[in-house]
């Protein structure tokens, strides 16, 4: 009888404290949203963070034609959420880019959008153990932010080597190894052809 309440009492005890843990939870979860986007405004500013929070990539409309970029905005991610980077390599060898860059999207009439793909049939090399080293790719898009058209997109192979040869522990499957860096260079010479 006393295991009986025991188990009893166990039970009441969790599903009263469930709702607890759960709210603690959230709350935490709540916290570290708000920690990432306040590094997030404190980088590209709140209009541009709210406008990207509220950007939905699905009704992008895919048209070429010809538009003059007098400022951009570059984001590089899978699905055009700002991050706490910014690609500034792509001024490297392209300093004249500069004065078109800016991170306030109120500025900005042009969204370079960095896209990374993966292409699983771009395999560079094959290794011993039956593993693939596959070459990364990038969708450089050139985003009308009046309309929310891409005006231009380049698919681009990234550049670099795989590696010579790869080790895995033993009894573990083969896999495929993705590789690459963004052609800054290329990319630069994309976003100047828009800029005239």
């Amino acid at each position: 009888m006393n295991k009986i309440f025991g188990i009893l009492i166990t039970i009441v005890l969790l599903f009263l404290l469930n709702p607890i843990f759960t709210r603690c939870n959230n709350q935490k979860n709540k916290e570290k949203r708000n920690a990432k986007e306040l590094a997030l405004i404190e980088i590209w500013g709140k209009n541009t963070v709210d406008f990207f929070n509220t950007m939905n990539t699905d009704k992008l409309v895919y048209r070429n034609y010809q538009y003059r970029i007098n400022k951009f905005i570059i984001v590089s991610a899978k699905n055009l959420q700002l991050n706490e980077t910014n690609d500034t390599e792509i001024f490297k060898n392209h300093p004249a880019l500069k004065k078109y860059h800016t991170k306030n999207i109120n500025d900005a009439n042009v969204i370079i959008w960095l896209k990374p793909v993966i292409n699983n049939n771009n395999i560079q090399a094959t290794y011993s153990d039956g593993s693939k080293a596959i070459r990364m790719q990038v969708d450089v898009c050139l985003v009308n932010k009046s309309d929310m058209t891409v005006f231009r997109n380049v698919l681009l192979d990234c550049i670099g080597e795989p590696l010579k040869s790869v080790e895995r522990r033993q009894g573990s499957a083969p896999r495929n190894y993705y590789f690459g860096k963004y052609p800054y260079d290329t990319i630069g010479e994309i976003i100047l052809e828009s800029t005239n």
